[in-house]
């Protein structure tokens, strides 16, 4: 395992505020956000992403701007003071969760679906690594990438069981 959540806890949980800030930064740049070109590849995140936006944009009242360019969709910006605010009603146990889903999946949003229990660690890998898994797919493997995959799957079905034993969903 690449990581101990039980041992990260306390260190987030300690720069609460500061990482807090750095996530709320991070979520401009929020995987989900960012569509592919290739038709095959946006088929695919069309199937794992929207149900993740949709469930968000109840959460948020409104609807998250997305692009199939590099930049960035400021309309989004609005919505930084709910993001910041279910950011901080999290416990301990699931901030820290989420500081690390986040960090490996690229994406508030999917770690966000974690931390609530809308989807699994598997699904949440899915969903951010869904450009990668398709060019494997089409190119082939490459060992390095794939074993790099594999740690980060391992994590996040570690963060899942940490969040079933603390409580969460």
């Amino acid at each position: 395992m690449g990581i101990s959540i039980e041992k990260s806890q306390a260190a987030i949980v300690a720069d609460r505020e500061v990482l807090t800030a750095r996530l709320m930064q991070f979520a401009r740049s929020d995987c989900l956000l960012y569509w592919a070109p290739n038709d095959e590849v946006f088929k695919r995140q069309e199937k794992l992403w929207l149900p993740v936006l949709h469930w968000v944009g109840e959460l948020i009242h409104g609807e998250l701007e997305t692009t199939k360019g590099l930049d960035e969709p400021l309309e989004n910006r609005k919505y930084a003071p709910f993001f910041e605010k279910i950011i901080q009603n999290l416990s301990d146990a699931e901030f820290a969760a989420f500081y690390l889903t986040a960090s490996l999946a690229r994406s508030n949003l999917l770690a966000l679906a974690l931390v609530k229990g809308k989807l699994t660690a598997d699904e949440v890998f899915e969903a951010a690594f869904v450009e990668e898994l398709w060019q494997a797919e089409v190119w082939g493997i490459d060992e390095e990438a794939e074993k790099r995959r594999q740690s980060i799957r391992t994590e996040l079905n570690d963060i899942q069981d940490f969040l079933r034993k603390n409580g969460g969903k």
